[in-house]
């Protein structure tokens, strides 16, 4: 638990640009993580080839998946959700609040299990960033938006190097 404290505290203090890139560069390290883990054991996660075939042109996939989809979804799952929780009081605890909106966050993806574990890994770094940014004044709406932007672009990034 001090060591979670400590990462917390330094992420806090970093500028927004380090921030957003350090939450950026532990979602990767997360996700090659669990790919190799999965990889070993045969799963396919799959988390590209789904969306990939329903898209007309790699323009298209761009401009969804790294720009419209991380707004809509910043907008349902962090702003409003995290906010209706925070408002309502019922759940006091912050940590309680993340968790909660990484469950809906990974429930509204439509990967299988295993894909879904990082989903919801990805989630629990988004909520935290937003309620941090929250706490910090800062506009928690679009640093959450950028970092799920970013996020989208390093999962898309093999399919637009094929492509």
């Amino acid at each position: 638990m001090k060591n979670l404290i400590r990462i917390h505290d330094f992420l806090k203090s970093l500028p927004t640009i380090y921030f957003i890139g350090s939450i950026v560069c532990i979602d990767y390290v997360i996700y090659s993580m669990l790919f190799g883990i999965y990889s070993l054991l045969g799963i396919d996660i799959m988390l590209n080839k789904s969306y990939i075939m329903e898209f007309e042109s790699t323009t298209e996939m761009i401009f969804i998946l790294i720009f419209f989809a991380p707004i809509v979804e910043t907008f349902i799952f962090q702003f409003l959700l995290i906010n209706v929780l925070l408002k309502i009081r019922l759940i006091k605890s912050a940590i309680a609040v993340v968790v909660i909106s990484a469950i809906i966050f990974a429930i509204g993806h439509s990967y299988n299990i295993y894909g879904n574990v990082y989903i919801f890994i990805s989630g629990i770094l988004l909520s935290y960033s937003f309620i941090l940014y929250i706490k910090k004044r800062g506009s928690a709406f679009w640093v959450v938006t950028a970092i799920h932007g970013l996020m989208n672009f390093i999962a898309c990034l093999p399919n637009l190097i094929n492509s």
